[in-house]
């Protein structure tokens, strides 16, 4: 996707400049006070609401004050709707809108756009908005990390690896898996360093495991990864902590590619 992460920073600053500036001038005087209407929108969904359907907005007369902006003269449709959708699907600001949530990312998934592909996954997969569907689950979440986001890769190699709205794949969630973490995505690295431990989807191989282990600890260390570190260290040999940790000084992260457009799933739709 590229320049997408660019064009969302930019709108998403945008958006919030021109939030705040709109709030400074009606408090300060500099701008009529009915500059959002009756009242300020409760929420930055409901500015956002407002600014996609006029018709919701309380005052109509407030249009010409927020037209004025440069973001809102020439709106970006893509990622716009993106915005809204994650909205909707993550429950961010407001209540959750299944429906809403759904028939927005199956037009933006359609279009090809990964976040969109992710959460339109997810919700065939948990049955929310539309029927549940695991293969349409399972070939959104793939077209989503086919194109290369280090996010989408752990995120359905993760689901593979637990059968999470799709089928439990082991072997083929090892790789994907493998993918993320050679872009450097601690949670897929802590998530292969078990894989490795146990032989889950792979031949066993403690030195992996332990290399991994060392790999996710150093980008994201606490206490709970401390003490994981410790027993997946157990029973090595000196040879195997020696190779594990040159292995694990010699890695070189391949660039992460993520749209840092902050879509964050719920532990599971509800």
């Amino acid at each position: 996707m590229p320049g997408m992460a660019e064009e969302e920073s930019e709108l998403k600053r945008s958006l919030r400049k021109a939030v705040q500036e709109a709030k400074r001038k009606a408090q300060s005087g500099l701008a009529p006070s009915h500059s959002f209407g009756p009242a300020e929108p409760k929420s930055d969904t409901e500015f956002l609401q407002w600014l996609r359907d006029p018709g919701k907005r309380p005052d109509r007369d407030a249009q010409s004050g927020l037209k004025g902006c440069h973001v809102f003269a020439k709106p970006k449709p893509k990622n716009f709707e993106l915005m809204i959708a994650s909205h909707h699907f993550t429950g961010t600001g407001g209540r959750r809108d299944w429906a809403e949530a759904f028939r927005l990312c199956r037009e933006l998934a359609e279009q090809g756009i990964p976040d969109a592909q992710l959460m339109l996954g997810a919700l065939y997969g948990g049955g929310q908005g539309v029927a549940k569907d695991q293969a349409e689950a399972l070939k959104w979440f793939r077209k989503a990390a086919e194109q290369g986001e280090t996010y989408a890769q752990w995120e359905f190699g993760k689901r593979l690896l637990l059968g999470d709205l799709v089928p439990k794949d082991e072997i083929e969630a090892v790789k994907w898996l493998g993918l993320a973490a050679t872009h450097g995505w601690p949670d897929a690295q802590w998530d292969l360093a078990e894989c490795h431990a146990k032989g889950v989807g792979v031949i066993k191989d403690p030195v992996q495991a332990y290399k991994w282990g060392l790999l996710a600890s150093a980008r994201c260390p606490d206490n709970a990864q401390t003490l994981m570190i410790a027993d997946l260290k157990v029973g090595l040999t000196p040879d195997q902590l020696a190779e594990a940790e040159k292995l694990s000084r010699e890695f070189k992260p391949l660039p992460l590619v993520w749209s840092e457009f902050g879509v964050k799933f719920p532990e599971k739709p509800n």
